[in-house]
Formats: structure tokens, C-alpha cells, sequence
């Protein structure tokens, strides 16, 4: 297949089958994460995170290919440049006082250090930068201290670059999660967290995240209560109460009048579990969906009348799975009036009795493995599709989970 870069956008690509002949056929990717960075020259490339030998002096490696530029030291220092195209703007981490005397390992794409008490991670995803403390038993303290030093970053960016900053333990079947507090004042980050009563080990998790606004793109309502900010997404199943979920992709770059050929949404499982079911999967009925913001804005989005019954199968962590064809949903919103190449789209479950459990990765879990998108499209009539490509800047990718009335990306 030819990739259509020009078409690429951070979160999908678009491809062209080209042994189709007329009418033309693609292939359109879109994930909630970022997929595709663009170039010193501008031009969309895919984000490649492996390490590479670093240009800056004291620092062993460097992440070059991603939204942003990241410098690594075995001694857990850590030079973030949030604009991979512009050095002078960057948030620095020097190795303070908590990693003192600390040396890391190059594990994979990842630095870790380890010992009787607890683990660091650093390892770092398509759009943020993740620090990791294990703790594997009860500890003397109730934060942690990181020196810092920023420049063009005020205090308020960096508070916006720290999202979802929580403590989750591993309690069976449900872990406990707790936000941490966080604060920035005199050149040092405090993070404070409680672990009364969490079952060991416990990840504490300071994620710095370089696009804030994407954890929107997946929620999950249960009983009465709503949140799109989740350490996981029970996309199907809960021992106890009613869950629905909802999940968005965007610009999806399917002109009007195309044939939807092949789609399916692909999750991946965060929890076991032996038991296979049924839920039904629906589309969010509008041209342009949203992101998520409430439960009523959630439950009051109109259903599209095609829907999809899943018989979701038993499921092992880390594995991933594929719906089944959800052709004829994707086809009733490209089908919508108001539908125009780039829109965003979103899948919906109803809430649903339930005495089983299975979750999915969201975005805020994992944005690497957050859910995707799969469209495989005939395009319209060429003259149709050329002008609808023509008039549009980028192509949808593998994109985020539910969100508000918005487009969904193959």
C-alpha cells in the first residue's frame, strides 16, 4: 500500500491500496494517541520511540522521533523539550535528591531501577514521558520531591503537562486508585499521595503528558457516575453496577459518498477474565461527534438504529482483540447529512446489567494501547473525492476512545 502522508495527521494515517484500480480503494488508521509527528521540513512521519545515542552532552540517550524531544540520563536526569522544534522551550528534571546515587538500566525503551523497597520506571510513550515509582511495601513517606527547572514553561504549563497523576494498587478484581496532589513552588515538584489501606506493590504515576486534552477521547458511565479520566476502561463489564463506555476517533478523512469495506474497533485487555458475553455496540448518530463531557451529554447522545451484538470473548492482559464488523454503523454516520471528510466519530455502549468484569487500556492507562480504529473504504467518484481531499489538511488515525460528538477514525 502508498502511504498518503500528505493526508497523515497526528492521530491516523491513510493509506492507498492501489491494486484496486477505479473507484480507488484506502486504508484508514486512527488511535486516540498521537501516531505521527511531524518533521524538522513539516512533513507527518511515523513516531518511532526507539533510544538513540544522544547529541547533548550528559545525557545518555535521546527519543527524537516523537511530538517532542526527550534527553535521558542513567541517572534518572531527564531534558524534555515540549516542542520538539523549538530547544529553547524545555522542562528539566536533574537527578535530585530522591534519585541520589541511583544508576538505571536501559531495559527495552525503558530505564529502570530497582530494590527491596520499591522500582523506578522511566520509559516514555507517543505523546508523554512516564515516571513510574513501584512500591512493593509500607513506606516512611507520604511524597516524593523532584527538583525542576523550566524554561518558556511557566508553572501553570507544567501543572497542565501533569495529568491523571494517581496511585493504583493491586487489589483483585478491582484496584483501588487515588489521585495524588500536586504542587510546584521554589524550582521543586511535590507529589503527595496516601497508601492507607492499598494492597502492595502500588505504581505511583506522574505522568507528563505533552497533549493534554486527549484522555476526553474515552469515558465509561456506571450507575449514576461519569469520568473520562480512567486507569482503565470497563468497556464491557462490571461484577456490580451498570457500565456503559463511549469512544472517539478523530479526523476521519472518508469522503462524502464513500463505501465502507471493512471496520472494526480494536482494545486491549488490562484484566483476566474466563467468561465470554454479549454487549451491543452503537454508533454516536452525528456528523461530528464531540468529546465527552458529562453523563447527561453521554447518555443523551443520539444512538445510531444500526447496532452490532459482541460476544466479548474471555480475555488475557496485553492482548488484543477485534470486534466484529461495524461496517454497517460507520456507514449510517458517513451516510449523515452534515458527514465531511476530517469530522471525528465516536462508538457508544448503552449501560448494561452485568455480573461479569472485563476492561480495556483507555487512553489514560496507556495511550500506546488505547483503542483503534479500522476503516477500509472504496472512495467516491473520483472527481468527488479529489475535490473532498483537496479541500482537507489531515487524515484521522489510530484515535481515542468515546468523546463528544465527534468522528471515527479507521
Amino acid at each position: 500500500m502508498r502511504a498518503i502522508r500528505e493526508l497523515w495527521t497526528p492521530t491516523s494515517r491513510l493509506y492507498d491500496r492501489a491494486d484496486e484500480g477505479q473507484p480507488r480503494k484506502r486504508v484508514l488508521d486512527c488511535g486516540i494517541a498521537w501516531q505521527n509527528y511531524r518533521d524538522d521540513a513539516g512533513v507527518f512521519q511515523e513516531i518511532d520511540l526507539t533510544p538513540q545515542v544522544s547529541d547533548k552532552a550528559g545525557y545518555n540517550w535521546m527519543v527524537a522521533r516523537a511530538p517532542y524531544k526527550a534527553y535521558l540520563a542513567l541517572t534518572g536526569a531527564r531534558h524534555i523539550q515540549v516542542s520538539r522544534g523549538d530547544a529553547s522551550k524545555y522542562v528539566r528534571f536533574p537527578a535530585s535528591k530522591f534519585l541520589a546515587n541511583k544508576t538505571f538500566i536501559r531495559v527495552g525503551d525503558s530505564l529502570v531501577w530497582s530494590s527491596n523497597a520499591y522500582n523506578i520506571v522511566l520509559r516514555w510513550e507517543n505523546s508523554r514521558v512516564k515516571f513510574d515509582v513501584v512500591v512493593k511495601r509500607s513506606i516512611a513517606f507520604d511524597q516524593v520531591q523532584f527538583d525542576v527547572d523550566k524554561v518558556g514553561v511557566s508553572d501553570a504549563a507544567l501543572l497542565g503537562f501533569l495529568t491523571n497523576l494517581k496511585a493504583t494498587d493491586s487489589s483483585v478484581p478491582q484496584p483501588i486508585v487515588r489521585p495524588l496532589s500536586v504542587s510546584v513552588a521554589a524550582g521543586v515538584l511535590t507529589l503527595g499521595f496516601d497508601l492507607t489501606g492499598m494492597t502492595f506493590p502500588v505504581t505511583i504515576d506522574p505522568t507528563l503528558d505533552l497533549q493534554v486534552g486527549a484522555s476526553a477521547d474515552d469515558a465509561a458511565r456506571w450507575n449514576g457516575s461519569f469520568d473520562t479520566a480512567l486507569s482503565n476502561s470497563p468497556y464491557w463489564r462490571h461484577p456490580s453496577v451498570e457500565i456503559g463506555w463511549g469512544a472517539r476517533w478523530l479526523n476521519l478523512t472518508i469522503a462524502v459518498g464513500s463505501t465502507i469495506d471493512v471496520a472494526y474497533m480494536t482494545w486491549t485487555a488490562d484484566q483476566i477474565y474466563g467468561n465470554s458475553f454479549t454487549r451491543t455496540i452503537y454508533g454516536d448518530d452525528e456528523a461530528n461527534a464531540a468529546t465527552f463531557s458529562t453523563l447527561a451529554d453521554f447518555d443523551g447522545r443520539p444512538r445510531t438504529t444500526a447496532s452490532v451484538a459482541y460476544s466479548v470473548p474471555t480475555t488475557a492482559i496485553d492482548v488484543s482483540y477485534n470486534t466484529p464488523s461495524l461496517v454497517t454503523i460507520v456507514q449510517e454516520i458517513i451516510d449523515l447529512g452534515g458527514w465531511a471528510s476530517g469530522n471525528a466519530l465516536a462508538l457508544l455502549q448503552n449501560k448494561e446489567a452485568t455480573g461479569n468484569i472485563s476492561a480495556a487500556y483507555s487512553y489514560d492507562a496507556s495511550a500506546a494501547k488505547a483503542a483503534k480504529l479500522h476503516i477500509e473504504y472504496t472512495a467516491a467518484a473520483a472527481g468527488r473525492i479529489m475535490g473532498a481531499l483537496a479541500g482537507h489538511g489531515g487524515l484521522a488515525g489510530h484515535g481515542g476512545l468515546a468523546g463528544p460528538r465527534g468522528g471515527i477514525a479507521g
